[in-house]
C-alpha cells in the first residue's frame, strides 16, 4: 500500500495538467533525492521577454535547443561544462527548449533529458506553435547560441542557419572572452 501511495504521489509530481502548463508557473520536478531537482518552466514568447528582461545586469548565454536535434543533443554537455567555468565571472547560462509542446509527453521527456545532463542552468521552454516560436525568435534551425551584454542588448547570434558555416564551443568561447574582457570582469 505505501509503495502505491508513493507511486501515485511521484505521477502527480510528474503530471502536469495542461492548464498550469500554459500558465508560465514554475514546475520543479524532483527525482529521488534534493540534487536531482531540475527546474523546468513553460513560456510565451511575451514572457520569454519579460525573462530576459529581468536578468539585465549580467552577461547572459541563451542555448536555443531541442531533444530532436542530434546537433543540439551532441553539444548539450559542452554548454553545461562551459555554463559552470563562465558562472564565477558572472555569465548567465539559460536554455530555451524547442520541443513541441504539444506533442505528448515532450516536457516530461525535456525534464528527463535535463536531469540526464545535470543541467542546473534555468531552463524553459517554448510554449509556442513551432513555427512561430522559430519566427518570433528569428532562427530558422537550432542549435543557436544568443549572447546578451549586461545592458540587455543582443551582442551575439551563433546560429546553424548557413550550413556552410556551423557555429561551434569555440566561437562561444570567444564571443564571451570579448564581451567579458572588453568589460573588464576577467
Amino acid at each position: 500500500m505505501t509503495c502505491l501511495l508513493v507511486a501515485l504521489w511521484l505521477s502527480s509530481r510528474l503530471a502536469i495538467p495542461a492548464s498550469q502548463q500554459s500558465s508560465g508557473d514554475r514546475h520543479p520536478v524532483t527525482g529521488n533525492s534534493v540534487r536531482n531537482t531540475i527546474d523546468l518552466r513553460l513560456v510565451t514568447y511575451s514572457q520569454w521577454e519579460h525573462e530576459l528582461t529581468s536578468m539585465r545586469g549580467r552577461v547572459v548565454v541563451v542555448d536555443l535547443w531541442a531533444t530532436w536535434c542530434a546537433p543540439c543533443v551532441a553539444r548539450f554537455p559542452a554548454m553545461i561544462t562551459m555554463s559552470k567555468r563562465w558562472a564565477p565571472k558572472g555569465v548567465h547560462f539559460v536554455t530555451l527548449s524547442l520541443d513541441d509542446k504539444n506533442e505528448p509527453g515532450s516536457f516530461e521527456h525535456v525534464v528527463e533529458f535535463l536531469r540526464g545532463h545535470d543541467a542546473r542552468t534555468p531552463n524553459f521552454m517554448m510554449n509556442e506553435v513551432l513555427p512561430d516560436a522559430f519566427d518570433k525568435l528569428n532562427i530558422n534551425a537550432v542549435p543557436a547560441v544568443f549572447i546578451y551584454d549586461r545592458s540587455g542588448n543582443l551582442r551575439d547570434r551563433l546560429t546553424g542557419d548557413n550550413p556552410n558555416h556551423q557555429f561551434t564551443e569555440d566561437d562561444v568561447e570567444a564571443a564571451l572572452k570579448t564581451l567579458v574582457v572588453r568589460r573588464g570582469v576577467e
